[in-house]
């Protein structure tokens, strides 16, 4: 038998390929006298997963995987094309980036080393365009986990097209308009061809897909938390310090805002990962800012996140596993509310069906009688209602049951304040400055944010 595992890129460790290495790791144990090979269009030269032998291979559970690729990724993240990227490699080279009006072609070329590999089985990684390969005939089971689909010219492609300027700008628009027809038409094929089984990341990425793609739902299933950060104790000492964990891209990750942000208040913030934009972004940053390696140390790692005050994440993410990795060790969470994070604080929270105020209702600048009446109904708590001409506000007192919660509906300082961090709505710095300083000294019942993410745990995950 034969397993293919196709994944978008393979650069550098991200979440998305310790996803991956989970679900290999599941199949080896299903399957282990399979042949195993690993189909990427971007793979790292020299940096994770490497060895030097003939072929580049990925060590799994002490089994060598061999790694298939269309093109290495030096340091840089810069590539040349073959056969010149063996013997010349100080040539001139570009980003891989830039070449995203070239991703259907690079997946034709990948499909025909899938095909030619004639797998019996084949499993698909994709939080951008590996899920649009050619589906081999001779696959016999094939399965799509979507990370998300492709956010730059989706639901974050307004974000992307406002960073660039007018000849960059252009070229993007077209691309993006290119590449969204030929996104779904490749992912529409998925849902009619009865071999193929699809799973999500999270709801938010089941709901974006609906919206995009199809109208069938599949089922959703939670990247695993390692457990080094499950079975961390709660930390009695806090240090004076909030972390940031994740890639250093200054508008994707809007690692800019948090910078300036921080800049502003004077707080200790620590950024832990590197590439791409870490020395462009050490520039803006305060000397209250300090920048960290990536730390492969998954122990030191959770040591520093639980000993920090807050997690910070601004970032529309379909999953953000930082945030559950935080929570799970009753860290609290200041984060965009929307995407992930959002998901998973409600979830906890128990507000699943919590929605929020029309933007009609917003406008008038009042409460609707109805999201007063749920509440009345299913939390069972007293309310206060303060209105001003910026902004309006309900406050409830929490109950035994239920912790203390302050929904913000304006248009101008929307946020969500539950006992498991803030989510903020608008993340226009002045709002953003506001609210953070306005929380930022909170006291966070951290044994229950852990033993209340633990219950969750074992139903979601």
């Amino acid at each position: 038998m034969k397993i293919a595992f196709v994944h978008d890129r393979i650069i550098e460790e991200w979440w998305a390929e310790q996803v991956l290495k989970d679900w290999i790791k599941n199949y080896i144990e299903k399957y282990p006298d399979a042949e195993f090979r690993i189909f990427t269009t971007f793979f790292r030269w020299k940096k994770i997963w490497r060895n030097s032998e003939e072929i580049w291979r990925i060590k799994i559970n002490n089994i060598y995987i061999p790694v298939e690729y269309i093109f290495l990724v030096n340091e840089n993240n810069k590539i040349l094309f073959r056969p010149l990227q063996t013997i010349f490699w100080s040539l001139p080279s570009t980003n891989y980036r830039n070449l995203l009006p070239f991703f259907p072609i690079l997946q034709k070329i990948l499909s025909k080393k899938i095909k030619k590999f004639n797998p019996d089985i084949v499993f698909i990684s994709s939080f951008a365009i590996a899920k649009n390969i050619d589906l081999p005939n001779s696959a016999k089971q094939i399965t799509l986990y979507l990370h998300s689909p492709m956010q730059y010219i989706w639901e974050m492609y307004e974000e992307y097209l406002n960073k660039f300027w007018f000849f960059k700008r252009q070229i993007f628009k077209i691309t993006a308009s290119v590449l969204r027809k030929w996104d779904l038409k490749k992912s529409k094929r998925l849902i009619n061809d009865s071999k193929v089984k699809i799973f999500y990341n999270s709801y938010y990425t089941q709901k974006t897909a609906k919206k995009i793609y199809w109208r069938k739902t599949w089922k959703v299933i939670y990247p695993k938390i390692d457990n080094i950060f499950i079975n961390r104790s709660v930390q009695n000492k806090i240090l004076d310090y909030f972390v940031f964990v994740w890639r250093t891209v200054k508008f994707a990750k809007e690692l800019d805002k948090i910078i300036n942000l921080f800049n502003k208040t004077g707080d200790n913030l620590l950024i832990i990962w590197d590439w791409p934009d870490k020395e462009e972004l050490k520039t803006k940053a305060g000397p209250n800012i300090i920048f960290l390696w990536k730390i492969q140390n998954k122990e030191i790692l959770a040591k520093i996140v639980s000993q920090s005050r807050w997690l910070i994440n601004l970032t529309k993410e379909s999953f953000w596993l930082a945030t559950a990795e935080a929570l799970a060790m009753g860290v609290p969470v200041f984060a965009y509310g929307e995407g992930g994070s959002y998901e998973l604080i409600l979830w906890i929270e128990n507000l699943k069906n919590v929605w929020r105020i029309s933007e009609e209702k917003r406008k008038k600048r009042r409460i609707s009688k109805e999201y007063l009446k749920y509440l009345k109904k299913h939390l069972k708590q007293d309310f206060q209602i303060f209105n001003s001409d910026n902004y309006s506000i309900t406050k409830f007192n929490s109950s035994s049951d239920f912790p203390q919660i302050f929904f913000g509906t304006s248009l101008d300082f929307p946020f969500l304040r539950t006992s498991y961090g803030l989510l903020i709505f608008d993340k226009s710095p002045q709002t953003i400055l506001k609210w953070f300083e306005i929380f930022k000294n909170t006291n966070f019942d951290r044994k229950k944010i852990k033993e209340n993410f633990i219950k969750f745990l074992k139903f979601h995950f």
